[in-house]
């Protein structure tokens, strides 16, 4: 056996055991039991068995994974974790200005001089889409940037990951980069590293939080792999990330739920991705340059893994989600790299910044409006009151099905 399956095996086990804690407390008796016959497969069939071998590590990294999630208290809930993650969130702002960050500071006061420059040029929803868009949902000063009623409507419509920073956002975001990129006359692989430092600096510029950080690993694994034609081992990859991370803090498996988006947005597009793309290889690739394509074939399968997390979470779920994401996604990238351009160009000369942004109004209520349209449909979105946790895997488990059976994967 491979030392890369064997590795994964490990991962699997270790996230395993967290996923068991998660859902309920291992006695630690039975970990003990766990770990200890690890040990003893392990030491008993050394050089005779590999298999043995094998199966008595992964026994042995699943109690781990089990004792690594009891080392942390358990919110309550995840309205508890989000307290507590916020407390030390704030904790860490204040240290940092304390000591007088310059990195940080500068930072902060550039998003301030931004918001600025689009606030004075924009006005809602136009101002909150964007500013969400490019800032993140919070203002500098910790305030919502959009109202209940949009948010309401992003929910009904299925967009309200536009606001934030997922790994499904920064994989489109990239190939919308990409072909932006191909727009201003650069080569193919010029325009991938114009996207990757992009995605870089707009991860510094809504001061890389950890969401951000972890969305963006696990969104770059995935472009990474599309670039270099490795795609099929993107998951791998994937599985290794969300180990790493899960080691440092296990409670993200069960009460963040933009790592779950962002590990299975990924996951999908990384499964999905090279079949729908050749289903979608009508589109002449000489007049796609907003990458249509590609940015419709990661949309479908990111929408399709993570549905059953918001409705598990939110008790809601969009019907006309893949619809208006196709029809609202592929300008994104074209909204945000306008909308930079022109909140600088407000920062230097105000008037100069009205006039670029005048463009970016014209984008903006293109999508307010396909947003506003398809949140009043009758039939725009389900309540789900109740959506329990086996659901979820059922869910999951006749997806991953499906995708072997019918061989949709790459």
């Amino acid at each position: 056996m491979p030392f890369s399956r064997i590795l994964i095996y490990i991962c699997l086990f270790f996230l395993a055991g967290i996923a068991l804690n998660s859902l309920i407390l291992v006695p630690q008796i039975f970990m003990l039991g766990l770990f200890v016959l690890g040990l003893g497969m392990i030491s008993m069939f050394w050089k005779k068995d590999k298999k043995i071998v094998i199966a008595g590590l992964c026994l042995l990294v699943f109690a781990i994974g089990i004792f690594r999630h009891q080392m942390f208290d358990r919110p309550e809930d995840n309205l508890d974790y989000y307290s507590k993650i916020q407390n030390v969130k704030s904790q860490s702002i204040q240290n940092f200005n304390d000591r007088g960050n310059f990195v940080y500071l500068k930072i902060a006061s550039f998003k301030s001089r931004l918001e600025n420059s689009l606030d004075s040029s924009l006005s809602p929803p136009h101002s909150s889409i964007l500013g969400a868009l490019m800032l993140g949902e919070k203002t500098v000063s910790g305030e919502d940037r959009l109202s209940w009623d949009l948010k309401q409507k992003l929910n009904k419509s299925g967009t309200r990951h536009i606001t934030s920073i997922s790994g499904m956002n920064i994989v489109i975001l990239a190939n919308i980069l990409i072909g932006l990129g191909l727009i201003l006359g650069l080569w193919r692989g010029q325009a991938f590293y114009f996207a990757l430092v992009f995605i870089i600096l707009y991860i510094i510029m809504v001061g890389a939080p950890p969401s951000a950080i972890r969305a963006g690993i696990m969104g770059g694994i995935v472009f990474f792999a599309q670039k270099v034609g490795r795609l099929s081992q993107a998951h791998r990859l994937l599985i290794i990330a969300a180990t790493l991370m899960l080691a440092f803090n296990p409670l993200l498996l069960k009460f963040d739920i933009g790592f779950q988006l962002s590990f299975l947005a990924t996951l999908g597009i990384a499964k999905l991705y090279p079949y729908l793309r050749e289903k979608l290889s009508f589109i002449p690739k000489k007049f796609d340059i907003l990458e249509m394509q590609s940015t419709v074939s990661m949309t479908i399968p990111a929408i399709i893994f993570t549905a059953p997390i918001l409705a598990y979470n939110f008790g809601q779920f969009s019907i006309v989600s893949i619809f208006t994401n196709i029809l609202v996604v592929p300008i994104l990238g074209l909204v945000l790299g306008l909308g930079f351009f022109a909140g600088i160009a407000g920062i230097i000369f105000q008037p100069l910044g009205q006039i670029f942004f005048w463009p970016v109004w014209l984008f903006l209520e293109y999508v307010y409006k396909i947003i506003d349209w398809s949140s009043k449909l009758p039939f725009a979105s389900m309540e789900v009151a109740v959506f329990p946790w086996y659901l979820v895997f059922l869910y999951f488990a006749l997806l991953w099905w499906g995708i072997k059976y019918f061989r949709l994967e790459a």
